[in-house]
């Protein structure tokens, strides 16, 4: 019982894909005579132009898988450019420290505000859509009413209340 292995083509791959691109790369070569895509330019008004690919309606699903595949290839690339331009930058501690403290002001000015208002005896809704309000006013980045509402309900300024046990008559 013998096993045979499979034998690997010692071609490198560059040469076996420059093979193989330029048997096949004439039919996508509008100028060569062989060519089973035709590329059709109209022109439009204002500098518009239309680009039209006709092609036998055999190569559509396949043109539109390969466009696909491109589509998500530049994904990927891109993808991957801006983590490694992230990673490739340094970190500045002094830079991460005051995005922290700038974080922490709004939730304790958000929550102080917030306190302010519905111990004055403002509801809850009306305190936070006039936080909101005075955020906004000052055209601060991170006014939201969700924000400011999400940012009151972590730190618990949200929760019920409990009642005070009602006497029965």
């Amino acid at each position: 019982m013998s096993s045979k292995l499979p034998t690997i083509s010692t071609t490198t791959l560059p040469d076996r894909f420059s093979s193989y691109v330029g048997e096949n790369s004439v039919g996508f070569n509008p100028l060569h005579r062989d060519a089973f895509l035709d590329l059709r330019v109209n022109s439009l008004r204002d500098g518009n132009v239309c680009l039209s690919v006709v092609m036998p309606d055999t190569l559509t699903r396949g043109f539109v898988t390969f466009l696909e595949s491109m589509l998500g290839l530049m994904k990927t690339a891109d993808q991957r450019t801006r983590s490694a331009v992230r990673q490739s930058q340094p970190v500045d501690l002094e830079a991460l420290a005051a995005k922290e403290q700038f974080k922490t002001a709004f939730v304790d000015r958000v929550c102080t505000t917030f306190d302010t208002l519905t111990g004055q005896g403002m509801a809850r809704n009306e305190a936070i859509s006039a936080v909101n309000s005075a955020l906004k006013a000052e055209n601060h980045p991170w006014a939201t009413y969700e924000l400011i509402r999400s940012i009151l309900s972590s730190s618990g300024r949200l929760r019920s209340r409990p009642r005070a046990n009602r006497r029965s008559l």
